[in-house]
């Protein structure tokens, strides 16, 4: 039996919570299924090496283990050398991961093929000078990814601008999206009512996400005199300055908090929503503006490589893409334009399933097929 071994230093999967165990252990019946049993999916992290199930003991938090990472390095090195089932190495981001993959397997005596699997819009030209940190990672990116046999990206912009920046060719990037956890609504039904708006945020709370433009929009719908309640659904290191910021400069909106909730009742909480923002700058897919979608929820999302691919590939109108921030006037229009729109769509009885009829649910089949291809690269 052939192994597919996923790195993760940071311990993400295992300390994430049902959805990413969940999401993992989906890869991994996948991959049995397709390769019919000769091929078996294990991570190695600060804690250990396991099969990611769905009963998994998930009784550990990030806080309580963090390791030695030069450790860690020694471990995924030793179990190279000693488990000659391993045929691919899949490193979670283009760093950390990269390294030990990349020392593991320069160590080791067998050659595991590399995947290195970039969720983020690290090609985007802007990204690099973000932060003295960005740059750093740009540098270790330029190395790890040049030896990677595969480079799995989740947009198709985003995969350019990696292929631009980092002069990569094409024909070793793979586009794989990231599994959608809601279905179809079959009819928008939600009544809508422009006098008692819920606009909605998901998502970490956290410099990287740009929430400073979201209460860039809030302050400019406010000052226009619009009435509404935000429904913030996520958490982040950066939630009590948000929050302050809120109710010191903003506080006539209604703000309810639901803080970060597993994704069998994200889909409850995401329907009570009227509008999505989205402000992050470097989105490479745009999980949540998608699954607002399906849910027949209306978006305003600043310009990113994510959003850029979700408005070309959408066919409901729902999806709202704001081009800049300083004209305000363009901000108020933008938002005129979806209220008139949800007023319309109301009015029609609105199908969301019509419009929607093909969202992929085989993304674990398609990396699994991708893995079991790589695992035989040796």
């Amino acid at each position: 039996m052939q192994t597919i071994l996923i790195i993760d230093p940071k311990s993400v999967i295992r300390t994430g919570g049902n959805s990413v165990l969940g999401r993992h252990s989906k890869y991994r019946g996948a991959l049995i299924a397709q390769s019919t049993g000769s091929y078996e999916l294990r991570i190695v992290d600060q804690f250990g090496i396991y099969t990611p199930t769905q009963s998994f003991n998930l009784g550990y938090s990030a806080t309580e283990h963090k390791g030695n990472l030069f450790y860690f390095i020694y471990r995924v090195v030793k179990l190279s050398k000693s488990d000659q089932s391993i045929g691919l190495l899949v490193a979670g981001d283009p760093w950390l991961s990269a390294v030990a993959a990349l020392i593991a397997k320069a160590l080791s005596k067998t050659s595991p093929s590399i995947q290195i699997q970039v969720h983020g819009d690290i090609g985007n030209k802007r990204w690099k000078f973000k932060s003295l940190r960005n740059f750093l990672k740009y540098l270790v990116a330029l190395i790890t990814l040049r030896h990677a046999v595969s480079i799995r990206c989740v947009g198709l912009t985003q995969s350019k601008n990696l292929s631009n920046a980092f002069r990569i060719d094409q024909s070793r990037i793979s586009i794989i999206p990231v599994q959608l956890s809601l279905s179809v609504e079959t009819i928008y039904s939600k009544k809508f009512d422009a006098k008692d708006l819920v606009i909605g945020f998901v998502g970490r709370i956290h410099k990287e996400r740009s929430c400073e433009k979201l209460l860039t929009i809030l302050s400019v719908l406010t000052a226009e005199g619009y009435a509404f309640t935000l429904k913030v659904i996520g958490d982040g290191p950066g939630l009590d300055k948000f929050a302050k910021f809120l109710a010191t400069n903003l506080p006539t909106i209604r703000v309810v908090y639901s803080g970060w909730i597993e994704e069998d009742v994200l889909a409850e909480e995401f329907k009570k929503l009227d509008i999505l923002i989205s402000t992050a700058d470097f989105e490479a897919y745009g999980r949540s503006i998608r699954e607002a979608e399906v849910l027949g929820i209306s978006v305003l999302a600043t310009n990113s490589s994510g959003v850029v691919d979700a408005a070309r590939e959408s066919k409901t109108g729902l999806i709202h893409v704001l081009e800049t921030l300083k004209d305000e006037e363009a901000v108020l229009n933008e938002f005129k334009r979806i209220l008139t729109f949800r007023q319309q769509i109301q009015k029609d009885n609105f199908r969301v399933a019509e419009f929607v009829p093909g969202i992929r649910q085989d993304i674990p089949m398609e990396l699994a097929r991708l893995w079991i291809s790589l695992g035989q690269k040796q």
